[in-house]
C-alpha cells in the first residue's frame, strides 16, 4: 500500500510539472505552446497549433529535422530516412516538406500533442551525430547486437501508461521462466534531460507493468555523468553502459 501511495504521488507531481511548466502564447492566427521538455541544447520544445477546417494542425515549426541539420546530422541517406519514417508512423507523426506534423479534434487534442511531442524529442536523441559519436546509428547497433547475442525482444512497442498516455519504448524482453518482463529504452545521448526523459516515462507506466524491470542503455562513447545514472536509479531504472554489454547479455538473454 505505501509502494501504491509513493508512486501515486509520483505520478501526481509529473502532471503538475507538465501543467506548471507549459506556456501558451497567441501569435496572429496560430499559438505557440512552449512545453517543459527540453532538447539535447537545453531549449524548451514548442509546439504550433492552428486551427484547420476539422479541427488542429499541431507541428513543430520545422525545428528538429532544421536543428539536425545545423548540427551535421542530414537525414540524406536512405537508411536514415527509413528509420525516421519507422519512428514517426509509431508516434502517428508525418514528415511534411521536413516539418514534423500531427493533426487533431478537440478530443484526441492531448494525446495527439503529446505524441509530438514524444517524437520531437525521440528523432532529436536518435539522429544525434558528430565527430565524437558513433559512426552508426546507435539504435541499429543495438539491434543487431540483440540479434547477435540471442536476445529476443520485440520493438518499438507503445505501452499505456496511468495517465491514459502511451509512451514508447524502444525493445521488450519476454518474460521467462526465470526472469520478469524487460523494458529497454535506449538513449543516445545520455544527459541529465534524457534521462529525466526515460524517467517520467516509466513513472507513468510502470503502476500498469508493476512486476516488469526497466533498463536504460546508455551509449558511453562520451563519459556518462553521476547525475544520470543517479536519476535513473531513483525510479528504479537500471543503467546499462554500452561499452559493458558483453557482461549483461546473457541477463538479458535468461
Amino acid at each position: 500500500m505505501q509502494l501504491k501511495n509513493d508512486v501515486e504521488k509520483l505520478v501526481n507531481g509529473y502532471f503538475e510539472w507538465l501543467k506548471t511548466g507549459t506556456v501558451i502564447d497567441a501569435i496572429d492566427d496560430m499559438a505557440v505552446v512552449t512545453t517543459p521538455h527540453m532538447d539535447r541544447h537545453n531549449d524548451f520544445l514548442q509546439v504550433v497549433i492552428q486551427r484547420t477546417h476539422n479541427g488542429f494542425a499541431l507541428s513543430d515549426d520545422g525545428y528538429i529535422l532544421a536543428d539536425l541539420v545545423a548540427s551535421g546530422c542530414a537525414i540524406n541517406s536512405l537508411k536514415r530516412k527509413a528509420i525516421l519514417s519507422e519512428t514517426l508512423n509509431g508516434f502517428g507523426v508525418i514528415n511534411d516538406h521536413d516539418t514534423l506534423v500531427v493533426h487533431a479534434s478537440e478530443t484526441d487534442f492531448s494525446k495527439k500533442k503529446h505524441a509530438l511531442v514524444q517524437a520531437m524529442l525521440t528523432v532529436n536523441d536518435m539522429f544525434y551525430m558528430s565527430s565524437r559519436h558513433v559512426s552508426s546509428l546507435f539504435y541499429e547497433d543495438v539491434c543487431a547486437w540483440l540479434r547477435v547475442s540471442n536476445i529476443p525482444s520485440v520493438q518499438n512497442i507503445q505501452i499505456a501508461g496511468k495517465s491514459g498516455y502511451t509512451h514508447k519504448f524502444d525493445f521488450v524482453i519476454p518474460m521467462s521462466r526465470t526472469a520478469p518482463e524487460r523494458v529497454l529504452k535506449t538513449i543516445n545521448n545520455p544527459t541529465r534531460q534524457t534521462a529525466l526523459q526515460c524517467r517520467s516515462m516509466w513513472g507513468d507506466v510502470q503502476p500498469n507493468r508493476p512486476k516488469s524491470k526497466a533498463f536504460a542503455l546508455l551509449n558511453d562513447v562520451d563519459t556518462v555523468g553521476v547525475d544520470v545514472v543517479n536519476a535513473l536509479k531513483q525510479y528504479e531504472i537500471e543503467p546499462l553502459l554500452w561499452s559493458d554489454r558483453d557482461n549483461f547479455s546473457e541477463r538479458l538473454a535468461a
